[in-house]
């Protein structure tokens, strides 16, 4: 059993920045400071999410199950599938590299927050010097067997990545296309050096809807630029969730003890806090 996810929360009122270039104004999600959480409200596909940054120290082998890799210089993309493979309507492959899983709805913890469940996604990433990356698309599918996508429309300047499949239901959404100031783009630092969460996602459980612990998931990302501000430069970026699968952990801090960002119909400016680079550990 899990112990203590989240330490040291910063309890500042946050504020959220906005990054805007000649090809795209959008609302940035700055996870780069240590401990920080963000609540978005904003209307996505599945509703309220949360990004947060942890430095959680190394994770070591048999605390993490990834279950996608991918990598490519400037802007990536992949989804996770068992089948040779995941290509596009063009026949070519993405960026995913060997090891990409099947992945099912059971083998996704559920984490309680504020009396609330969210299935926790685990995000580490490579990039030089610790530095940062742009995560532009985030979508999430259930569907009974495992399959390759339909459709894919690449990220460009003025586009997000968009990705289909055939008979899959969409639970998860991050952004639509084309890019606004409403899309969001989430800042992620490399800082806690490979094996280790650099970002969690947590995605309303509700989102999935009658899917059981049988059901496949796919998550299909996109990194870099197009569209976002901060490319990938390094090794790969692995997509994993905690071994143990859907038996609740501990509930996290309630709202007293987090910074939340909400977006919506303003652009606010996310202040970056003084780095705290002791590690942390992850109980079990």
């Amino acid at each position: 059993m899990i112990g203590k996810l989240l330490k040291g929360v910063a309890t500042a009122a946050a504020i959220l920045a906005i990054g805007q270039t000649t090809a795209r104004a959008t609302t940035k999600l700055d996870i780069t400071p240590t401990n920080t959480i963000i609540t978005n409200s904003a209307n996505v596909t599945g509703g309220t999410f949360i990004v947060a940054s942890t430095y959680t120290g190394n994770s070591g082998t048999g605390n993490l199950d990834p279950f996608l890799q991918l990598q490519m210089n400037g802007a990536e993309r992949a989804y996770n599938t068992a089948l040779n493979g995941s290509t596009n309507p063009n026949g070519g492959n993405l960026d995913e590299k060997p090891g990409s899983t099947a992945l099912t709805l059971g083998n996704i913890p559920v984490v309680t927050i504020s009396g609330v469940q969210y299935r926790e996604f685990i995000l580490d990433i490579n990039q030089v010097g610790n530095g940062i990356i742009s995560l532009n698309q985030v979508q999430i599918f259930t569907h009974t067997g495992d399959m390759k996508a339909t459709s894919l429309v690449d990220a460009t300047p003025t586009t997000e990545a968009i990705i289909g499949f055939t008979g899959a239901t969409e639970v998860f959404k991050l952004n639509n296309s084309p890019v606004t100031s409403a899309s969001l783009e989430v800042l992620i630092d490399s800082g806690n050096g490979s094996g280790s969460g650099d970002m969690y996602l947590y995605v309303l459980n509700s989102a999935f809807g009658a899917a059981t612990n049988s059901t496949n998931v796919i998550l299909f990302s996109q990194f870099g630029k197009p569209p976002g501000t901060d490319e990938s430069n390094s090794g790969f970026e692995e997509w994993a969730v905690r071994e143990g699968g859907s038996t609740p952990p501990p509930a996290v801090p309630e709202p007293g003890t987090i910074a939340l960002a909400l977006t919506g119909l303003g652009t606010l400016g996310f202040g970056r806090l003084r780095r705290n680079r002791r590690k942390q550990t992850i109980e079990v």
